[in-house]
């Protein structure tokens, strides 16, 4: 078995495993492409520690240096960590942004565009523009944003948004709600998105969590997510490995009777 590419290998034979052991497990791509969306609209610099690099998170790395925001790698010892020198506020101006196969990107950026100034340019892979975004225009819609067609490729006329009390659907995905909810701090006026059926709920968790990081707080009701106007401000932040990921080598140490350190869980 070998460990991670950042990580010393480790070989587990059948006969002689060693007794201890230690793997830094990747960073969590929810985490991860949460963290660059709010650094990259932060204001002042921010340090994601431990991140994960792959092809959704590059992607998303990628989109913000489009849009303007500074993002550049640093090594460290549990491979390279991400620094963001944040637009601090949403992005203005024009800009061209693909998306490539990530869904978390195509449905956490298209929010944050339509809460900026400018007019921006949103393609993805094929596969990706077969996936819904309707529950997530209606929303913005619903807030002022003009959005040019139905799926990606689209294009945002940013011109910020509304706020107040928007319905959403979160049946299909909680990542609608989750990209919603990131842009909503900087609406002009307090948002309340509704929701009724919620799939995944642990991930909008997440997105409440990593908000709070990077200061802003949201109020949690009943079937309601509640957001005042706010400023996300930079910060160093850990990325915690990926909990799916670190269960094959526990598992690993119970088929061959050894201890595994996991840092960061």
């Amino acid at each position: 078995m070998s460990a991670t590419a950042t990580s010393p290998a480790v070989r587990v034979s059948p006969g002689t495993p060693p007794r201890q052991w230690r793997v830094r497990v990747p960073g969590s791509k929810s985490l991860t492409n949460r963290a660059l969306l709010l650094a990259g609209v932060a204001e002042g610099r921010s340090r994601l520690i431990a991140p994960l690099h792959a092809d959704d998170t590059e992607v998303m790395a990628r989109a913000l240096s489009a849009l303007g925001a500074g993002v550049t790698t640093v090594a460290a010892s549990d491979g390279p960590d991400w620094v963001v020198e944040g637009l601090g506020g949403p992005p203005t101006g024009k800009a061209e942004v693909d998306c490539g196969m990530a869904g978390t990107v195509g449905r956490f950026l298209v929010p944050m565009l339509a809460a900026g100034n400018g007019r921006f340019a949103v393609d993805a892979h094929p596969q990706l523009r077969r996936r819904p975004l309707g529950p997530v225009l209606a929303a913005l819609r619903a807030q002022g944003a003009e959005i040019a067609a139905e799926a990606l490729p689209l294009t945002v006329i940013g011109h910020g948004l509304a706020g107040g009390s928007v319905d959403v659907d979160a049946s299909i995905s909680s990542q609608f709600l989750s990209g919603l909810l990131m842009a909503a701090p900087l609406a002009h006026a307090a948002s309340s998105l509704r929701f009724g059926a919620l799939v995944s709920a642990p991930y909008l968790q997440l997105t409440i969590d990593m908000m709070s990081a990077f200061g802003v707080p949201v109020q949690r009701r009943d079937g309601a997510l509640e957001v005042r106007p706010d400023r996300y401000r930079a910060t160093e932040l850990e990325i915690e490995p990926d909990v799916s990921t670190a269960s094959y080598f526990l598992a690993s140490t119970a088929l061959t009777a050894t201890t595994v350190t996991l840092p960061g869980l």
